[in-house]
């Protein structure tokens, strides 16, 4: 579902406020890219400069740094256990393969048969 509609007529007040908001949404979208980068550098000097796994108390605050989350590497897993030794550590599943869909299936075909999601539409100010 979306507010969009095709058929729009913009006078030219519209169009001059529609302007002023592109170009606030793109200070905007600048200013939240620089607090972003920088709470991401203050992150990793607290990451690089206080002990993992620990709270640190630091005057006014108190940090903690969680140990990073495990992940299973897969393929490490595959190469140390593979499927033909270890079958019951696998599974099989079956689902659709969009590379052959796109090949094989018109898209007429597959808007008839109303398969497809859409987004909402994004917005790009140049």
């Amino acid at each position: 579902m979306t507010d969009h509609t095709d058929d729009v007529v913009l006078t030219d007040d519209d169009l001059l406020e529609l302007d002023q908001l592109a170009l606030e949404l793109t200070k905007r979208k600048e200013t939240a890219q620089a607090e972003i980068d920088r709470i991401k550098e203050i992150e990793g000097v607290l990451r690089r400069r206080l002990p993992a796994g620990k709270t640190t108390p630091l005057g006014a605050t108190r940090v903690t740094v969680k140990n990073g989350a495990r992940r299973l590497n897969t393929s490490r897993f595959e190469a140390a256990f593979p499927a033909e030794t270890w079958p019951g550590l696998y599974r099989t599943e079956t689902k659709p393969d969009t590379a052959a869909i796109k090949d094989q299936v018109a898209p007429t075909v597959l808007d008839a048969a109303n398969v497809h999601d859409i987004g909402t539409p994004v917005i790009e100010v140049r």
